[in-house]
């Protein structure tokens, strides 16, 4: 599982929050349009 399957599974199960992906951003641990594509992925 890359990183960012990993980021996103923990935001769509609830696990993390719009907060702490973006500071997994800041870590580089995901890119700024990943952090995108997750978070706009909303229903």
């Amino acid at each position: 599982m890359t990183d960012f399957e990993w980021c996103k599974f923990c935001y769509d199960k609830g696990w993390a929050s719009k907060w702490q992906l973006h500071i997994w951003v800041q870590a580089g641990k995901i890119t700024e349009e990943e952090f995108n594509t997750i978070t706009s992925q909303e229903t």
